[in-house]
């Protein structure tokens, strides 16, 4: 199987170069760990990086105000979506919908763009309005399962609702292919660490790497704050290019 890279230098090294293509990318962690923006930093490595287009589902939170904060970190959503790449996505009657209609939906507008990255934000909010536990499963599952054959890459992102190092393992957890999770201690809010819990196929799990949140996403102090930002640094550049040739 095909390696897809995501772009940020030191997370694809401890993943032995990046993923396999297909996958699915749960990204856990408590408030505020930086969950989503690590999401969009990776799905905007998708676009500009590798000229595919993405779908972010966006649920438990206005489609504006996410816009908003990825914009203030220098993600230039708006633009990318004003020209093709991104597809936010948002449910405002999700309590009337059932699995089967919400997952139309999603791959609808997956399809409609020819998407190969697709974002839920949060997976965790997204199946909870389905009490059934088999209604939430069949969700994981089906998604897995699309992403394996038309993806890049799926990203889940999952609140856990103790703040530790060593999380509950959910359903979307056993069925996803990576385990990213985010940890900040809040008695030192300055100390965050990044875990690889569960990377298929992988001889051996990576140690943890300490992180900061800054502007162009999460930024690894192993390598430094320039040698992250840099990867992010031509966001515009890259996309008006990508619109001339659309």
């Amino acid at each position: 199987m095909r390696t897809v890279r995501l772009g940020v230098q030191l997370l694809d090294e401890m993943l032995g170069g990046g993923v396999l293509e297909g996958s699915s990318i749960l990204i856990s962690g408590w408030v505020g760990t930086g969950k989503t923006t690590l999401a969009t930093q990776l799905m905007f490595y998708g676009v500009s990086g590798r000229s595919e287009r993405a779908v972010y589902v966006c649920v438990g939170a206005m489609p504006k105000a996410y816009v908003w904060a990825m914009e203030r970190l220098g993600f230039p959503v708006s633009e990318a979506c004003d020209s093709g790449w991104i597809s936010v996505v948002s449910f405002e009657k999700l309590h009337e919908m059932s699995v089967s209609s919400v997952l139309s939906e999603i791959l609808r507008v997956v399809d409609k763009i020819k998407a190969r990255i697709l974002v839920i934000d949060s997976f965790t909010t997204l199946s909870k309005f389905f009490r059934d536990k088999w209604q939430r499963r069949m969700l994981t599952y089906v998604l897995s399962n699309f992403a394996s054959k038309n993806l890049a890459y799926a990203i889940l992102v999952e609140e856990v609702p103790v703040n530790t190092l060593e999380p509950t393992i959910s359903d979307a957890g056993f069925v996803a292919d990576y385990l990213i999770h985010l940890y900040v201690d809040v008695m030192s809010p300055a100390k965050r660490e990044l875990r690889i819990l569960k990377a298929r196929g992988a001889p051996a799990l990576p140690v943890p790497i300490s992180y900061e949140i800054g502007r162009g996403g999460l930024i690894f102090k192993a390598r430094g704050e320039d040698a992250c930002k840099a990867s992010y640094s031509h966001f515009q550049l890259q996309l008006k290019g990508r619109q001339e040739l659309s």
